[in-house]
């Protein structure tokens, strides 16, 4: 459905557009010293090979950008204890963004065929990540079952200029997860719809101050409970270019649950906003942003996910640079939940020693822990790989941890 969406799209721009195909391959060796997150003696210690490739497919013309990539990603753990361990993730996203005279608008549609072990957890940040904004994978940690899940986003947004200084906004998601096999407060399928309105104003040539309603219905497989959240918030935002920008957010967020059988949790009310910024040096890239937010999860229930993303870029030659990436997340829930306390820190480093071809070397400390489970995990990774990539431009700030 995906790749027939992005047929009749990519139809709509052949003409006129400039097309170009970009090829990226990454193999290397990997090793994890608890990849399931493990609390526990009963750890899962693997050593061995993975390679990934995707294929961008992209058109481009003075008013519409589409992009269509397909990616897939291998492991290969040789020892004979960790070959249950192996998997295949596979994907696709497509991406299409118009501009006309009073307004603009941004499609995107994604499917993901994972491993829960790698896709139920959160990782660091892109390099592209918009502020007050996550991409969350609406995950709930859970890694210790073996286990698959597909996921179809779809994302709608569109802007309209109103009047010199005055801007609507409108946007509209659907989010369909599926899981092979489920368990309560861990790995549950879920439909997820939401939408937004907002109203943004320009006070100054930088500065603008906006009011937004959000709204998320919620509906879970396995629990008989639904969820509806509204919420209202204002934003102030100042932008010196696309290089230099920053934000602040606040509002609140009203909860109601609808229970088919058995007893209905209580509404809530809570605060949800945000602020960060990100900064574009000549050698340099720095990004800092803290929200709250109400989001769907695996678990089964809405959560509200305090987190922290930061990330440094550093470019030392034109040949090498360094990346330090920091995410830290604090998930609340209602009654009965299992709250969680989350965080993941990257260091990583690439050498270039021709336009196409890289070394990349990361490493990765994890952490984790349950408030109704006795301890917590962490684990200790590390990856060393090589990079192709034939149409790379001279410049290229993409992140390490993407």
């Amino acid at each position: 459905m995906l790749a027939a969406a992005a047929g009749l799209t990519a139809a709509s721009l052949a003409h006129g557009a400039d097309w170009r195909v970009d090829p990226t391959m990454e193999v290397g060796v990997m090793s994890d010293s608890n990849l399931r997150l493990t609390e526990g003696a009963d750890r899962v210690d693997v050593a061995g090979g993975f390679a990934n490739a995707q294929l961008e497919f992209r058109a481009a013309t003075p008013l519409a950008l589409f992009s269509f990539t397909p990616r897939l990603e291998v492991t290969h753990f040789p020892k004979a204890g960790d070959r249950d361990e192996d998997y295949v993730n596979g994907g696709a996203r497509a991406l299409w963004m118009r501009r006309w005279r009073t307004g603009l608008s941004r499609m995107q549609a994604e499917f993901d065929d994972s491993a829960t072990v790698s896709g139920n957890r959160a990782r660091p940040s892109p390099e592209d990540g918009e502020l007050g904004n996550p991409d969350d994978p609406a995950d709930s940690g859970s890694l210790v079952t073996d286990n698959r899940m597909r996921t179809i986003s779809l994302r709608e947004s569109l802007r309209f200029d109103l009047a010199e200084r005055d801007a609507l906004e409108v946007s509209a998601g659907y989010l369909d997860r599926k899981f092979d096999e489920q368990s309560v407060l861990d790995d549950v399928s879920f439909t997820a719809l939401n939408g937004n309105l907002g109203w943004m104003r320009q006070l100054r040539e930088r500065a603008s101050l906006g009011l937004r309603l959000r709204a998320m219905r919620f509906d879970p497989e396995l629990i008989p409970l639904t969820t509806t959240s509204v919420g209202l918030e204002g934003e102030w935002r100042y932008r010196v270019s696309e290089r230099v920008q920053s934000y602040v957010r606040a509002g609140a967020s009203r909860t109601r649950y609808k229970a088919s059988t058995g007893p209905e949790p209580d509404a809530e009310t809570a605060f949800v906003g945000g602020v960060g910024g990100s900064w574009q040096l000549r050698m340099s890239q720095v990004f800092l942003d803290a929200t709250r937010s109400i989001d769907p999860n695996s678990s089964g229930v809405t959560v509200a996910r305090t987190q922290l993303r930061l990330r440094l870029d550093r470019d030392f030659s034109p040949r090498a640079r360094g990346s330090l990436a920091v995410r830290v997340i604090d998930d609340d829930g209602p009654a009965g939940f299992n709250e969680r306390r989350y965080g993941v820190a990257s260091v990583g480093a690439e050498w270039r020693f021709t336009q196409a071809w890289s070394l990349v070397g990361r490493y990765d400390y994890t952490w984790q822990n349950y408030r109704l489970t006795p301890g917590s995990a962490s684990s200790n990774a590390v990856r060393l790989s090589v990079s192709w990539q034939p149409r790379r431009e001279a410049r290229n700030d993409a992140s390490l941890f993407e």
